[in-house]
């Protein structure tokens, strides 16, 4: 068989399989608990498919994980996720267990935070599902001891000092996970920066790009290829309308995402 044609058979193959995963996935979820702060569990599907739904967190992550190292290396592991975000230190782990293997990584219904952040970016093949949201709000960021001591003096917190060394190395940590994560991924950085320079704007140029209710942002196919996040399939909402009845869907507010198409320069 030609080597083209052999490439379009295993993609065929393996279309097949992810949407036979993302079904049963579909059957086995249930309902939507996009405000339910529930933790993360895994459902195994078979010998190389996985649901995974809830929070990012350490016992959910760590089932995750396991299933994960499970499915033989000659395998495609096919994960289903469905997760408002969570801890980013665990999404990471997650992240690092993933971009090793030939991994479908699927967003279905919701896909938020360290999910979009590590968990869906780790894929060989990254997938947002049908009307599924797919939703950013910033990345790990180092921060400098001053900046921690200050926010830290402002909240009243007792012994300062010592709280604030503890966050800034476990801040910086978690910053400098994430830039090896993204180098690997051929992910760039400045996909954060953009988001950092976002959230930092006057409230007057923030609300010319998108609505000052809204908690976070979901990009187009387009605007995250341009920072190396490609999705090998995308069927999430297109235009803000599209995405304002994917939020009402999923349980949030209209308001509380917005569609962002294309860069817009001179944030800073």
């Amino acid at each position: 068989m030609p080597l083209t044609l052999a490439f379009l058979a295993v993609i065929s193959d393996l279309t097949t399989l992810e949407a036979n995963v993302t079904s049963a996935c579909s059957s086995k979820m249930g309902a939507l608990q996009r405000h339910t702060k529930s933790s993360g569990h895994v459902i195994r599907i078979g010998r190389s498919g996985i649901c995974y739904d809830g929070e990012i967190e350490k016992n959910g992550g760590s089932s995750l994980i396991k299933a994960i190292k499970s499915i033989p290396d000659r395998n495609s592991p096919v994960i289903v996720i469905r997760s408002q975000g969570g801890d980013a230190n665990v999404g990471l782990d997650i992240a690092e267990a993933i971009i090793h293997r030939k991994s479908s990584v699927i967003d279905y219904d919701y896909c938020i935070s360290s999910c979009a952040n590590y968990v869906l970016a780790s894929g060989y093949r990254k997938i947002v599902n049908r009307d599924a949201v797919l939703g950013f709000h910033g990345g790990a960021e180092s921060v400098s001891f001053s900046q921690i001591l200050s926010a830290f003096k402002q909240m009243g917190v007792p012994n300062p000092l010592q709280l604030a060394r503890h966050a800034q190395l476990g801040l910086n940590a978690t910053a400098h996970r994430q830039s090896v994560f993204l180098e690997k991924s051929g992910i760039s950085e400045k996909l954060f920066d953009w988001i950092n320079d976002f959230n930092n704007l006057p409230d007057k140029k923030r609300k010319a790009i998108c609505s000052d209710s809204s908690n976070y942002i979901v990009f187009s196919p387009t605007f995250l290829s341009s920072f190396g996040y490609h999705l090998a399939s995308y069927k999430g909402p297109s235009s803000p309308i599209e995405l304002r009845k994917a939020l009402v869907r999923i349980g949030d507010a209209a308001s509380a995402a917005c569609y962002v198409a294309y860069q817009h320069r001179n944030l800073r």
